[in-house]
């Protein structure tokens, strides 16, 4: 880790310590966060006191803490990158609230390749694991970098079933990235940091919290050019990440499995509106297929129209 992603990393967990780990709070400093972040020293306590009206004694104790976290971390291969790097992920960098700092550990270049998410439930099926499986087999031969949250179930089936057939995989945690859950991963996280790449956007000493998952989700949505939902109940975090990738925009897909389950009545409110039903894996690459087509005729027409409004 440079000094100055050092530095970057200790001001953020500081002050997102200040503000409770709220991102909602965060947003509203937005027009503030290069002097009380991306800088290249420790922030000034008498700016932060200023800004946020809270006393010297807090600053000092959750600067200790952030500091003591980062020193202390018993990984050597964390880095650290900021919104304000150019190797930051475009396609994260697009969505609504991204991460301002993302800790990883691997390759940040599979953040540049075409990815797909691949969610769902954790008390998953044998036959959802064998779906979730061939979904990551099929995406791993077409060249697609599978990213997926490292739970129980689905998660692992996908990141497995992609290690195994010589894919990439990206694993978007809820925990901060010295952190393992559920613990009986740890030995696929560590394997995904080795020689793939593990990212987290939660400050070292953040405490683990069930609202973590939804961000985490949002930043796999943003991370993905689309997200496949293989198996999950009315109660899955699965749906938090088909909710963002509504709201961003980007394709959701469906097993059709999904909606011939008569007990859940989430599958038809996504597609209603706009999630696509794919009845097997092959069927999902063909529509991943077909929207990169039309994205590149789009593309071609507008530089087209272009050329001849300027000749």
């Amino acid at each position: 880790m440079s000094n100055e992603s050092k530095y970057h990393a200790v001001n953020y967990s500081i002050l997102m310590g200040l503000l409770n780990y709220s991102q909602s709070r965060l947003e509203k400093l937005q027009d503030k966060l290069d002097q009380l972040v991306f800088i290249d020293h420790l922030v000034d306590a008498s700016l932060l006191r200023d800004i946020l009206q809270v006393s010297n004694s807090e600053i000092q104790a959750t600067a200790l803490a952030a500091k003591a976290a980062i020193d202390n971390l018993e990984l050597d291969d964390v880095n650290v990158i900021s919104i304000k790097d150019e190797l930051y992920p475009q396609l994260l960098k697009q969505v609504r609230r991204p991460p301002q700092i993302l800790f990883y550990r691997g390759l940040l270049e599979l953040a540049h390749t075409p990815c797909v998410s691949v969610v769902g439930s954790r008390n998953a099926t044998e036959l959802g694991i064998l779906r979730a499986q061939k979904v990551a087999l099929v995406l791993t031969q077409h060249n697609y970098t599978v990213v997926s949250g490292l739970a129980k179930g689905i998660d692992t089936a996908a990141q497995t079933a992609t290690i195994k057939a010589g894919g990439k995989t990206i694993g978007v945690i809820g925990t901060t990235i010295d952190k393992f859950y559920p613990n009986e991963n740890k030995q696929l996280q560590n394997q995904i940091a080795a020689g793939h790449l593990l990212i987290s956007q939660f400050p070292l000493q953040q405490p683990g919290s069930k609202y973590n998952f939804p961000q985490r989700n949002h930043t796999m949505c943003g991370l993905s050019t689309a997200t496949i939902i293989v198996e999950a109940g009315e109660t899955s975090g699965a749906l938090y990440q088909a909710t963002s990738c509504i709201q961003e925009n980007r394709k959701l897909f469906l097993m059709k499995s999904l909606l011939e389950n008569k007990k859940l009545e989430w599958p038809q409110k996504f597609v209603n509106q706009g999630a696509i039903v794919v009845k097997d894996p092959e069927n999902l690459l063909e529509e991943l297929e077909r929207e990169d087509r039309q994205k590149v005729e789009t593309s071609a027409q507008m530089n087209i129209f272009g050329k001849t409004a300027l000749g």
